[in-house]
């Protein structure tokens, strides 16, 4: 049987999708100024400022999902945060196949693909981990996403667009 939150899950993916098809989001907000701005700013940078920049980014957003899950707690925040990540991926998916054809998806998988392996480690093992192991656990996931992030995903970006 198919469990509720795995359904909440494939309707914000499904929610982000519908965002973009029904409105003018894609209009206002093409996916080609994107990968213009990033090709501009992102490969101006060399691959080690590139991931400071994306590690002190990451740790900042470690830090607040630490501290809400310590409010709120931990499988709250970490359901909240895969929901909106699902919402946000249906979102950029469906503007690059539809501003780049069937070539988007690849540029989104390997422009998300290596790292997000990592976080979503991250965010299960936060979830299910009762130790104090688990947030060293979790840093060092974030700090491996961190680096596919910083040297593995311009790499093959750089192949692809």
């Amino acid at each position: 049987m198919i469990q509720k939150n795995k359904i909440i899950y494939a309707l914000c993916f499904l929610a982000g999708i519908l965002l973009v098809m029904g409105s003018g989001l894609l209009n206002t907000y093409g996916v080609t100024s994107f990968w213009d701005q990033s090709a501009v700013t992102f490969w101006s940078m060399s691959y080690d400022q590139y991931f400071w920049y994306i590690f002190f980014m990451r740790m900042k957003g470690l830090i607040v999902i630490l501290l809400l899950g310590t409010v709120f707690g931990r499988r709250i925040v970490t359901r909240v945060f895969l929901a909106l990540f699902l919402f946000l991926t249906g979102i950029f998916i469906t503007m690059s196949v539809i501003e780049q054809g069937l070539s988007g998806i690849a540029a989104v998988l390997l422009a998300m693909l290596p790292q997000w392996i990592f976080y979503l480690l991250a965010f299960t093992v936060y979830e299910r981990g009762r130790e104090r192991k688990v947030i060293f656990v979790c840093a060092l996931l974030v700090v491996l996403g961190c680096l596919a992030e910083g040297y593995i995903s311009p790499f093959f970006l750089k192949k692809v667009l």
